[in-house]
């Protein structure tokens, strides 16, 4: 696995094919990868040259750093929970304290975020994408 600077066209490689929830599918477009590399740090996961997943940071009101992170379907969840770790471990150690969310109605989505040592907190509606529900969670 190697971790670079996200750009634009890594999240729009692999858009067709997100794992995300089973109601809603984020409409990706250009507009959207430009402006969530605006947002903070941002970094592109790929193995074996193709991209694995896009994730960064944004801040929000209550002074945490919130993790965004978008997965492609061509890989394996283990592969997946691979490139997660990779990014949390980095930007943990770039910005501190994080927080993350993930769509509530994303199958196994709560075994994950317990996986990579995070805990529920509450459900709130994405920042990204309006038509999404969020759970959020903190690190343990």
């Amino acid at each position: 696995m190697e971790l670079k600077q996200y750009k634009p066209e890594d999240l729009l490689e692999i858009k067709g094919n997100l794992v995300e929830s089973k109601r809603t599918t984020p409409d990706i477009t250009l507009e959207i990868a430009n402006y969530i590399a605006t947002l903070g740090n941002a970094y592109t996961c790929f193995k074996d040259g193709k991209v694995v997943a896009c994730a960064g940071t944004m801040s929000n009101e209550q002074g945490v750093t919130d993790i965004w992170a978008f997965y492609s379907a061509d890989f394996s969840c283990f592969t997946r929970a691979r490139a997660a770790l990779e990014f949390h471990k980095h930007i943990a150690e770039v910005v501190g304290r994080v927080r993350i969310s993930i769509p509530s109605d994303l199958p196994n989505g709560d075994k994950y975020a317990k996986f990579l040592g995070f805990k529920f907190t509450k459900k709130e509606t994405s920042k990204l994408f309006s038509e999404i529900e969020n759970s959020i969670y903190e690190v343990t």
